[in-house]
């Protein structure tokens, strides 16, 4: 149909009538010749096509991202981001006036402070991907970075080997899920996960001191409890991701960096996530409620708000008074996580029980932890004694982590 042809009162009917597709993120993907000249070439593509199909459908910031994609011979995944600087007030303001806040954003953003200051080891700083510079509109910056990372917002490495390369057909229970994999490293070219945090991105040593020249975006929301900020390397310490001030713990944070793991990923749980610093063979997790919420606070725009950030708006977390528990199981059970510990037992019962044990129980456990003072608050003695027996689980277990490259390319804005 041609307009020439339409008279002209019904023009504007068909505008107003005809529907028209809403401008969502693009991620451009290019397949470096170690994928595009293998045997496997159409399925592995066709995978990362799938991972990037669910955050085209469910990230509403109209931006470009470009990908670079490559295959490895080690690891599970990692990532190389083009990251820069921005004064944490500058951050404050981007996200204030943003237009299209949903729930989650407007509760996130009253907790954060009103200040020049992050109130987190005194850093004014924090540290974006080029991609978030995008989304928040600082196309300038974002280029800028994008042109230093040879063209791309980010490199991702496969270890294409190690995975099933298909959700269809037989699996290998022994292999980790491509799709799944190239979901959590794209969440890093994003910017949350590894470069989330400013604590530390696998690859290199632990330093020895915080970080002072800018955090990461999600360490805006790592909490130890109820208004009490976690940023530390103690690998025992409570760290969990809340966008109410601590009051709710949506998932744990990872705090054990020694293996090559980032300390902006999920520490894992019973229910494996796409963002967990350590894979699970034989699952295949999507793009969950937790990835979701944190790319939504961080500074994108979702096509459909995610569950439950309406009930955390309304500020409607509560404190449970917690029962005393009997004190012989606390003992016996104390006992078994002493007992486990020293063992460093090579099985992941441990961590699947104490998974499942309701907080009063660990609440007994507090005491025989030395390397946290002692706290008042039950999800921190959870947190604590479930760190503690998932430092086993991790160290023990063949799961795979998800390395970051020891070339990380971190840049800063002047």
């Amino acid at each position: 149909m041609k307009f020439s042809n339409l008279p002209l009162a019904f023009i504007p009917l068909f505008f107003a009538f005809c529907p028209f597709s809403r401008a969502d993120i693009t991620i451009t993907p290019t397949f470096s010749p170690s994928i595009a000249d293998s045997g496997n070439a159409a399925k592995i593509e066709s995978a990362i096509d799938d991972a990037i199909s669910t955050f085209e459908s469910d990230i509403a910031t109209p931006i470009n991202v470009s990908i670079d994609f490559q295959a490895v011979s080690s690891g599970l995944g990692a990532s190389n981001t083009a990251q820069g600087n921005l004064a944490y007030s500058a951050y404050l303001t981007y996200l204030e006036d943003a237009s299209d806040k949903s729930a989650s954003d407007k509760t996130a953003l009253a907790s954060l402070p009103k200040s020049l200051n992050t109130g987190i080891n005194h850093n004014s700083d924090v540290t974006l991907s080029s991609a978030l510079f995008a989304a928040l509109g600082d196309t300038s910056e974002a280029s800028t970075l994008e042109s230093q990372n040879n063209g791309f917002d980010g490199v991702i490495y496969l270890n294409i080997g190690s995975m099933n390369l298909s959700r269809s057909g037989p699996q290998n229970p022994n292999k980790y899920d491509l799709e799944s994999v190239a979901s959590h490293e794209i969440d890093e070219v994003l910017g949350i996960g590894g470069p989330g945090s400013a604590l530390y991105q696998g690859g290199s040593a632990i330093p020895s001191t915080l970080p002072s020249d800018g955090i990461g975006v999600t360490d805006l929301f790592r909490y130890r409890g109820p208004r009490q900020r976690s940023f530390t390397y103690n690998p025992f310490a409570p760290a969990y991701f809340s966008i109410n001030g601590g009051r709710t713990d949506l998932t744990n944070f990872n705090q054990f960096g020694e293996d090559g793991a980032d300390f902006g990923d999920w520490a894992g749980d019973a229910t494996p996530q796409v963002q967990d610093a350590y894979g699970t063979p034989g699952t295949e997790p999507d793009l969950g409620v937790n990835e979701l919420t944190a790319l939504d606070v961080v500074g994108y725009t979702l096509t459909t708000p995610v569950a439950a950030t309406a009930d955390l708006a309304q500020d409607s977390f509560v404190t449970q008074s917690v029962p005393e528990p009997q004190a012989i199981p606390a003992f016996l059970l104390a006992c078994a996580v002493i007992a486990a510990w020293r063992a460093r037992s090579r099985t992941a019962c441990w961590a699947s029980l104490l998974r499942r044990l309701p907080v009063p129980v660990v609440d007994h456990l507090h005491p025989f932890h030395r390397h946290q003072p002692p706290v008042d608050h039950p999800i921190q003695h959870w947190q604590e004694c479930r760190q503690l027996l998932l430092r086993i689980h991790h160290l023990d277990h063949h799961r795979q982590v998800h390395r970051e490259p020891q070339y990380l390319r971190r840049m800063h804005k002047a």
